[in-house]
């Protein structure tokens, strides 16, 4: 009996992590929402728009942006990005991997990784696949 007790117990604690875990996920994916603007090292801005709903907008330029999906997995630090690129004829779909991280709750520093696998942390300083992306308020 008193095996069963302890037994309870345990469920009872792994539950409560497991939903303290999912909130603190759910927080995380929500304080991503919104608009990210970066200034690369040619001077030239791009931003991100993330939406609640899986979906985000990569703004090219004013007249040029490109709809997408993304997933992010927050029980990894840094941050495991994933932004997943579908061809509009439904044909090939290409995930573009990244790192993601919070400076403080207006500012990320993100690196993408085109042409390499990803690494478990960041690869370097900010410069050409580093950039800090800032909240636009």
């Amino acid at each position: 009996m008193k095996y069963l007790s302890q037994l309870s117990k345990l469920i009872a604690i792994v539950f409560s992590l497991f939903f303290i875990q999912t909130s603190a996920q759910t927080k995380i994916t929500e304080k991503l929402i919104g608009t990210w603007e970066s200034i690369d090292t040619a001077q030239e801005t791009g931003s991100i728009i993330v939406k609640n709903n899986g979906i985000l907008l990569l703004v090219l330029s004013p007249t040029d942006s490109i709809e997408c999906k993304y997933q992010v997995d927050t029980t990894k630090s840094p941050m495991h990005f994933d932004i997943i690129i579908e061809e509009e004829d439904g044909g090939e779909v290409n995930t573009m991997k990244s790192l993601l991280v919070f400076i403080n709750n207006d500012t990320l520093k993100w690196e993408v990784f085109f042409d390499r696998e990803r690494t478990p942390n960041f690869s370097g300083e900010t410069g050409k696949d580093i950039v800090l992306l800032h909240r636009k308020k």
